[in-house]
């Protein structure tokens, strides 16, 4: 099954930096410690596909964001990332322990295409539990 959303923000949190993490039986995460965030400048809207398939009778949840990022150089350090969806939910994608989300990045430097400056990344991310919990209790909600 594949659910494609509109991403119209996007903060990431590096791995190393959080400090409290948990996800509950009822797909919800909370994550209510950690050092260090960034509010990624993107341009809007980035676009998240969520889909799930059983292989070897085991079930796996695959998310794919993509995104164009504003900035001179793209951070490729462990993270898990935090998705406020054009609805206003809040989505995690990761999490503080392996497999831990897969980076590529792009850029065209064609002079022709306008948005050569911006660099498109994309974010892979695998796993047997449930992707796009909710986020809860988030410190991100009151900045």
């Amino acid at each position: 099954m594949i659910h494609s959303r509109k991403v119209v923000e996007i903060t990431r949190i590096p791995v190393k930096s959080i400090l409290s993490y948990k996800i509950y039986s009822d797909n919800i995460a909370v994550i209510s410690s950690y050092s260090s965030f960034d509010k990624l400048k993107i341009k809007v809207p980035a676009d998240l596909t969520l889909s799930d398939k059983v292989t070897d009778n085991v079930r796996l949840y695959t998310a794919k964001l993509t995104f164009l990022f504003c900035g001179q150089s793209y951070n490729k350090d462990r993270s898990v990332y935090i998705l406020k969806l054009a609805n206003g939910k809040k989505l995690l994608i990761g999490s503080n322990m392996r497999p831990y989300p897969t980076i590529e990045t792009n850029q065209n430097i064609s002079s022709s295409d306008s948005n050569s400056e911006l660099i498109e990344v994309t974010v892979n991310y695998t796993s047997t539990s449930d992707i796009g919990q909710m986020v809860k209790n988030c410190l991100l909600d009151l900045i």
